[in-house]
């Protein structure tokens, strides 16, 4: 992690572009696996700085971003067994936003004057916000209200149409995975979307 880092820095650090590339996305977020069956999708943005190929094949960038996820049912069934007895329960989420920090290298595969087509690899960073109560009958009851750190990886395929000297559009999908340290969670999901760098220069 600590490599990819420096990576990152480095490309930024030796860059001769100046921090005057903004760069604006809306994306479709779909969770998947377990978190998938508790959280629904949801539609966000992300916004940051992100560099242009401009000759070179590699790229880096910084972006955030903030996803408040909803859960797919407002009472989720679950059961606890004390002795050969099984007893009913029920879990509920009132909270689970996410607040991430993304850090970006891509690759550009095939990099042409007006177009290219990049692969990437990004570290998630961030924390979670979390609120919910978990309730077996006669048995357990726990109600959390707090958050962790989280952190994990994202891996991109996308493509980029520069429209004139200020203006280029992107499309891309991003497959990511993090770890939450409280609620202990991992969590697995896609996005797809469409964004915008603007340059000031």
């Amino acid at each position: 992690m600590r490599t990819f880092l420096k990576i990152i820095f480095f490309t930024l650090l030796t860059s001769n572009i100046a921090f005057s590339q903004i760069m604006i996305r809306g994306f479709n977020y779909r969770p998947t696996g377990e978190f998938g069956s508790v959280m629904k999708p949801l539609f966000s943005a992300e916004i940051g700085y992100q560099q242009p190929f401009e000759g070179d094949r590699v790229r880096g960038g910084f972006l955030f971003t903030f996803l408040q996820m909803k859960p797919r049912m407002d009472v989720f069934p679950v059961y606890g067994i004390v002795g050969t007895t099984v007893l009913p329960g029920e879990q509920s989420f009132q909270k689970y936003n996410l607040g991430l920090l993304l850090c970006d290298l891509d690759f550009a595969f095939v990099n042409k004057e007006k177009y290219t087509i990049y692969t990437g690899l990004g570290l998630i960073m961030g924390g979670a916000n979390v609120e919910y109560e978990y309730n077996i009958q006669t048995a357990v009851y726990e109600s959390y209200s707090g958050g962790g750190i989280l952190a994990g990886f994202r891996f991109r395929l996308g493509a980029e149409y520069i429209i004139n000297d200020y203006i280029a559009l992107n499309l891309n999908a991003n497959r990511n995975v993090f770890l939450v340290t409280e609620p202990r969670a991992l969590a697995w999901a896609n996005d797809y979307g469409i964004g915008m760098r603007y340059s000031f220069d």
